[in-house]
């Protein structure tokens, strides 16, 4: 994580000529909404990241939590915010990669409302149990789901996890109960 701390401050540090030549930036405190609750990973990732930014411009970075609709509550305000560079949208691959895919009608446009500045990094996924649960293999999960169709539950916290449960059980033949986390 640190790597990552550092490598963020590195690519803003190399900025900073350019944005200077052109303006003072920022000129006031800037916000960074995400899309999940306060304590998520996201949020975690974003604190960090916005102390080594308020300490490298000397401006405020503020962490503002927007959960809800799979993240399009913040991806909609960010994306009608004003153009003034003050609106950061720190996010994961929920409200540009897969909400198109899991939401009828979207209320921003991931491609046309955004303009990419830095990928910060990657988490992988992983499938847990309780230590003192039967199973021990995705393997007896599977078997356990197909003599108890809609009995095995499994939680997510965002549309990779829903996505990720879904094709386990198509792949399967399986069907399981899908229990979102409350801050998606």
């Amino acid at each position: 994580m640190k790597q990552i701390v550092r490598l963020v401050v590195a690519l803003c540090v190399v900025a900073v000529p350019g944005f200077v030549a052109a303006q003072a930036w920022p000129s006031a405190p800037v916000r960074m909404l995400i899309p999940f609750a306060a304590g998520s990973a996201t949020d975690v990732y974003a604190r960090l990241v916005a102390k080594h930014l308020s300490d490298a411009f000397g401006q405020q970075f503020i962490v503002e939590p927007k959960p809800g609709a799979n993240g399009s509550i913040a991806a909609q305000q960010v994306a009608k915010s004003k153009p003034d560079g003050l609106t950061l949208f720190f996010t994961t691959n929920t409200t540009h990669a897969a909400n198109p895919s899991l939401m009828k009608q979207m209320t921003y446009d991931p491609v046309k409302d955004f303009e990419p500045v830095t990928k910060i990094g990657g988490i992988a996924f992983f499938m847990a149990v309780s230590a003192a649960s039967p199973y021990k293999s995705v393997a007896e999960i599977v078997e356990a789901a197909k003599g108890q169709p809609g009995k095995i539950a499994y939680a997510s916290g965002n549309s990779v996890g829903i996505l990720s449960g879904a094709t386990l059980q198509k792949m399967t033949g399986t069907q399981m109960t899908h229990v979102p986390y409350k801050s998606t």
